[in-house]
């Protein structure tokens, strides 16, 4: 956290540094119980960097400069992907996971964000979904081995695309949180 002074005020007030910053990396607790269920790793981490593939551990990783809104991902069967959640970045990246969903599996953490038309979009096309009984720790990008300083605001949901049954996601993942299926 800064702290910045407040001009209206007169006061100071608490500035979040990674307000704008679409930077959220996925905490090892949370994804290894996924990677375990698709046989250890990972085809495709389409909206990472180094540091945050370290968790993930997918054989290909795209960076921002890659662009993959513009890729095709159809080679990939075992997709995880925490997109960028600003406004804008949001629906696309959700519409790419809907537009491959039907290869493979894929898992998608976003934002509880259930009134928006992407959200909903996720929530009908997916096979089954957690909701997390606790915030995600996100890695700080700034500080290694740090969470962000500011928190998490929002509570998650991860979306799973794919063959294997309701049960066993379940099985690899009630300890996370609540698992509703798609009927």
């Amino acid at each position: 956290m800064i702290i910045q002074p407040n001009l209206f005020a007169l006061d100071s007030v608490l500035i979040d540094e990674d307000a704008e910053n679409d930077e959220n990396y996925t905490p090892l607790a949370i994804v290894a119980p996924f990677r375990d269920l698709v046989g250890g790793v990972f085809d495709l981490d389409p909206f990472s960097c180094l540091r945050a593939n370290q968790n993930i551990q997918a054989s290909t990783y795209w960076i921002k400069a890659d662009d993959a809104f513009a890729r095709d991902w159809t080679p990939y069967q075992r997709k995880w992907v925490n997109p960028p959640y600003s406004k804008g970045n949001i629906e696309r990246a959700v519409e790419n996971v809907l537009s491959y969903a039907h290869i493979g599996h894929s898992f998608l953490l976003v934002n509880s964000n259930t009134s928006s038309n992407w959200f909903l979009d996720a929530q009908n096309y997916s096979t089954a979904y957690l909701t997390f009984n606790h915030r995600i720790p996100f890695l700080n990008p700034n500080k290694p081995n740090q969470n962000k300083g500011s928190g998490n605001a929002k509570s998650q949901t991860l979306f799973y695309f794919g063959k294997f049954t309701a049960n066993q996601f379940k099985a690899c993942c009630n300890h996370l949180g609540n698992v509703s299926v798609v009927i």
